[in-house]
């Protein structure tokens, strides 16, 4: 089996978060230099091409925050079942 697909190389969510939030703030500058061209350039064609990285990198940001919401998620849900089942045993 890669080593990758081993449990023990698998990132855990603290590291995951941390990873996820680094990954979403690297979509700041980005979308801050989209919006400085916009002002800079009335070209329509630019505008379209603009338009488009701002569109990806918006998805990107999207898709950081709901796999961090999600692992978060699942971590509070985990710690609360193991909490209950050491209450009732």
């Amino acid at each position: 089996m890669p080593a990758f697909l081993r449990p023990s190389s698998l990132v855990p969510v603290p590291d995951l978060g941390q990873a996820l939030h680094e990954l979403d703030n690297a979509f700041a500058p980005i979308l801050l230099s989209v919006e400085l061209l916009r002002r800079r350039s009335p070209d329509p064609d630019i505008q379209r091409q603009l338009d488009l990285m701002a569109g990806h990198a918006w998805r990107g940001v999207e898709i950081a925050r709901r796999i961090l919401a999600g692992s978060l998620g699942r971590g509070a849900a985990g710690r609360r079942r193991r909490r209950a089942g050491k209450a009732g045993g």
